[in-house]
């Protein structure tokens, strides 16, 4: 009986007792998990859209000169080029703020660990999202939006409150 008390007891104060700094901090911060994540949402894209610039190039090259369909599949070309640097842009913006917030994560988290505070800071992910939701919001006012948005929450109150007749 001594024994199982005493293996307990160790057991407990062993789990509880031991607090020691995260090893990696930024791997706990949801900021910089979710900027990674969009990070890597563009590089596929950009892969994609490499992928369909060097398609259009083929078909480009295959086409005939001075023909509606050597314009189309020169405007097709253009397009996905631009597209495609659009989202190595938009990578290499999104993996520098990620890096820039491990940094930060590093640089801040033994302070965070020395007042016993808690990590990551809930209010900054709050923060971050609705920064995020504010810099993603539809820049242009578009009334016939909301009307539709309302119409379709219509509906989906409608079908959740209509009994479903697999009985």
């Amino acid at each position: 009986m001594v024994i199982r008390a005493g293996f307990l007891l160790f057991v407990v104060l062993s789990l509880m007792g031991c607090r020691k700094p995260l090893e990696h901090p930024e791997a706990n911060d949801p900021v910089y998990k979710d900027l990674k994540k969009e990070a890597n949402l563009a590089y596929a894209a950009y892969k994609e859209k490499e992928k369909k610039a060097l398609a259009a190039k083929k078909a480009l090259d295959k086409a005939q000169v001075r023909t509606g369909q050597r314009l189309e599949a020169q405007d097709d070309y253009f397009t996905n080029l631009h597209e495609q640097e659009k989202y190595a842009e938009k990578y290499r913006y999104l993996e520098l703020k990620a890096e820039l917030r491990r940094k930060y994560d590093i640089s801040v988290y033994p302070q965070i660990y020395a007042d016993k505070k808690p990590w990551p800071d809930p209010e900054q992910y709050e923060q971050y999202e609705v920064e995020k939701r504010l810099a993603t919001a539809p820049k242009e006012w578009d009334p016939d939006y909301r009307i539709k948005q309302r119409q379709l929450a219509s509906e989906a109150k409608k079908k959740a409150a209509e009994p479903h007749g697999e009985e």
